[in-house]
């Protein structure tokens, strides 16, 4: 009886010990832990649940913080507007807090790029200014860290949630409310495409380095940008005014009075109620070329 005891208090001493190895092991990498669990599940498939929830306060501008208890004097903070897609992580040990993850902050090396059906697509930067209808093909499930590429379908590099749509050779994402550019991987990604607003004009003026320009022709798919109806003439456009600067690689003192000029712009226009007297000015030009 007595060593039948004996052997169960060596086994109660050896269980204590064992566990207090462990306890400290954890301790001591818990921000390892952390970081790797975050990587190896990717933020998009991580169950909080797997955590003892404490609190969510809202620090205000739409900004949140979930809070998260990992053990004794060991706390999670996720940091934005949503917890499943936190724009920072941060490990709080003994009061002392260590960021994680710093989505925002962590500069990109990369384009934005997203995975489809086994394809890269590469953000062009060029808005479609078109007119669409029907539903998105889809939306972005997963999300990779901004300096790497998706290795997996409905995965990207710059979130998730956006919906997109196919086109030709291009993937459509929305962002902030604009149909953004994607093209193949392979495609040069600064061929501007044919769904981009654009039109030909005749400058009529040289300015101060500021040119006054007049719409000669315009795609009808493209009037709406100037808020013009598909049967209403060129004539009822205002002028336009641009900056020399946006026309690139200009030969010395070249004269540019006349000259018909092709303009890509994101499809945003302003001053452009007839009523102002003031010309059209564009909010981004992403190209001008010289026809003639």
């Amino acid at each position: 009886m007595k060593r039948i005891i004996t052997l169960l208090l060596i086994s109660i001493i050896a269980l204590s010990i064992i566990g207090c190895e462990n306890n400290t092991k954890v301790q001591k990498d818990t921000k390892e832990y952390v970081l790797d669990y975050i990587e190896k599940k990717g933020i998009e498939k991580i169950c909080w649940k797997d955590f003892d929830y404490l609190e969510n306060k809202d620090i205000g501008f739409g900004t949140r913080i979930s809070e998260y208890k990992l053990k004794n004097s060991v706390k999670l903070l996720l940091i934005g507007s949503n917890k499943k897609y936190p724009d920072k992580i941060v490990l709080v040990e003994n009061n002392k807090k260590t960021i994680l993850k710093d989505y925002k902050k962590s500069s990109r090396k990369l384009k934005r790029m997203i995975m489809l059906d086994g394809t890269i697509y590469i953000d062009t930067g060029y808005k479609s200014s078109a007119l669409r209808c029907g539903n998105k093909d889809g939306v972005i499930k997963y999300r990779i860290d901004k300096n790497k590429k998706p290795i997996k379908d409905s995965q990207s590099n710059f979130g998730m949630g956006y919906g997109y749509q196919y086109w030709n050779d291009y993937v459509q994402v929305e962002i902030d409310n604009s149909f953004i550019n994607f093209c193949k991987e392979g495609i040069d990604p600064k061929i501007i495409p044919n769904d981009v607003a654009n039109f030909e004009a005749k400058i009529i003026e040289n300015n101060n380095d500021v040119l006054l320009l007049k719409i000669t022709n315009i795609d009808k798919k493209f009037k709406h940008c100037f808020d013009l109806k598909y049967d209403k003439n060129v004539n009822d456009i205002k002028q336009v005014a641009i900056s020399l600067s946006a026309i690139k690689n200009l030969k010395p003192n070249e004269n540019l009075n006349d000259k018909k000029i092709k303009v890509y712009f994101n499809g945003v226009v302003k001053n452009y109620a007839p009523e102002l007297s003031m010309p059209i000015t564009l909010d981004e030009i992403y190209k001008v070329e010289i026809i003639r």
